[in-house]
């Protein structure tokens, strides 16, 4: 049997599934790096502080689940886009053709369901970055409290972006690099937030305590940034490739950082508490700890006094029950 297809649409459905190839195999790799990142993750957090050890576990595996689905979804939608590609070779995408207006009402919905996961993955990711900040300032609100009001900002935000991208529904138009720059900008204050919060404390801590336990405070300031680069170093790329070529182009760069968006949100998050985790397990098997007793810490240099003396720089943060002093631990 002989199909004629016009060549403009056999190449925009055939870019299609090949876009979504890219988009496939990219999530692909990247969830195979989050599985491995998985049990390791769980059994740190375990082993962790009882406190905050289930809470975060439930996020931890929430935010797994997700990334399961959005494979899913971006595994139905190559297999649909191929179908589509088919149909109009066989020139079955007219008006009339059930066929394929069912296939690409499925491809819509689908893709709908992507953009509000994404969105809500990217709210979790937030939500535990802010946390994480809010508890290495000793629980101190003012400070997160702008993050917070931004979060949920770009978070109805990209819900509407999301929903107006798929229906146009109202007409009104909301650039959605915008959701991605704001959660760009709110992720770099963050990071300032928390890495400079422990970069003070070490820069006073430096006058009491070892070389080699003021190097951890170093090592977790360059995890907190490290992990939060990946993430950003992402949206940034992301965001000039698709002003340069445009959100619809389907050129394999754009396509494997679509892919790669869903992921690294996870695996940036997950990543860091493998690390901290296993500096926690170092630490506990060292001799040289991190704790300062408040009386000695007033006696050696007068800065350690009131809150600060009692500030506890870890992930969770929490006042060290057995001694008021300043503790590096980790999740």
């Amino acid at each position: 049997m002989n199909y004629t297809i016009d060549s403009t649409a056999f190449t925009n459905y055939w870019d299609l599934a090949v876009s979504q190839t890219y988009v496939t195999c990219t999530e692909i790799v990247l969830y195979g790096v989050l599985l491995l990142l998985l049990p390791v993750s769980v059994y740190l957090l375990y082993k962790g502080p009882s406190g905050p050890r289930r809470t975060l576990m439930i996020v931890t595996l929430v935010m797994t689940a997700i990334a399961t689905v959005q494979l899913a979804i971006h595994i139905c939608g190559t297999v649909l886009a191929f179908q589509m590609f088919w149909f109009a070779v066989q020139g079955d995408f007219g008006s009339n053709s059930v066929r394929a207006s069912n296939v690409l009402k499925i491809f819509t919905i689908l893709y709908t369901m992507e953009d509000f996961l994404l969105v809500t993955n990217n709210a979790i990711t937030d939500g535990l970055f802010i946390y994480r900040c809010y508890m290495v300032w000793g629980r101190r609100f003012p400070v997160v409290g702008g993050p917070i009001l931004v979060l949920f900002a770009t978070t109805v935000l990209g819900y509407f972006c999301a929903y107006e991208d798929d229906y146009s529904r109202s007409g009104l138009y909301i650039d959605y690099r915008a959701v991605f720059l704001i959660s760009l900008v709110t992720n770099v204050v963050l990071m300032a937030l928390t890495a400079g919060r422990i970069w003070w404390i070490r820069r006073d801590a430096r006058i009491l305590l070892k070389s080699t336990s003021v190097h951890r405070y170093t090592t977790l300031i360059a995890m907190i940034l490290e992990s939060g680069a990946i993430y950003c170093l992402i949206l940034i790329l992301y965001v000039v490739c698709a002003s340069i070529w445009g959100a619809e182009n389907f050129s394999p760069l754009i396509s494997i950082l679509r892919g790669a968006l869903p992921q690294i949100v996870n695996i940036a998050q997950i990543m860091m508490m493998v690390r901290v985790g296993m500096a926690r397990s170092v630490e506990a098997t060292s001799s040289d700890g991190l704790v300062l007793p408040r009386a000695r810490a007033e006696r050696a240099a007068p800065v350690f006094t009131g809150h600060a003396s009692s500030v506890v720089i870890d992930i969770h943060a929490s006042h060290d029950r057995q001694g008021e002093g300043i503790s590096l631990k980790a999740l």
